[in-house]
């Protein structure tokens, strides 16, 4: 593994629900006729289904959700699972599932990437649809390695960005 001395932590987040927070909701644009364009009708309803649950099998917190469709046009949700808790650092790897019908269900939990006691994390998948390659940009860095430390440059060379 060839690490980056020195580069600023980066990363990549899917999806996130604050608490309180409101989606921010786009004013699609309108035609002649008032109607929304490209709309035919706003969704009645949205299926939620719950693919990390923080607590399940060995992880006490999953974080920085990632989905991504394939070639195939199966689903990809990527996610940090954290053992010890939900902070930033420790023992963090990375995690996925996968579905085949659009969400309906899901395959059991597979972790990708796992490091020891370190922090592997912020799983960005792009999906270049052309030759259907996946590419997932994640970051690792030690697990006793903390953001401040990492950004106050006050540690030796640990991080990187792969």
């Amino acid at each position: 593994m060839k690490l980056f001395p020195r580069l600023p932590l980066v990363t990549a987040l899917a999806a996130s629900q604050f608490a309180g927070a409101q989606p921010a909701r786009a004013t699609p644009p309108r035609g002649p006729s008032s109607q929304p364009l490209g709309l035919a009708t706003e969704p009645e309803s949205v299926d939620r289904t719950l693919v990390f649950a923080s607590g399940s099998g060995a992880y006490n917190t999953f974080r920085i959700p990632a989905i991504v469709t394939s070639k195939s046009g199966e689903l990809l949700a990527l996610a940090e699972g954290r053992k010890a808790g939900a902070g930033d650092a420790g023992n963090i790897d990375i995690v996925l599932r996968r579905s085949r019908d659009q969400g309906q269900t899901w395959s059991p939990l597979q972790v990708i990437w796992a490091d020891a006691n370190h922090t592997c994390g912020n799983p960005c998948p792009v999906m270049d649809r052309e030759v259907g390659t996946l590419w997932l940009l994640l970051t690792w860095s030690r697990g006793d390695d903390h953001e401040s430390q990492i950004i106050a440059q006050s540690r030796p060379a640990t991080s990187a960005i792969l």
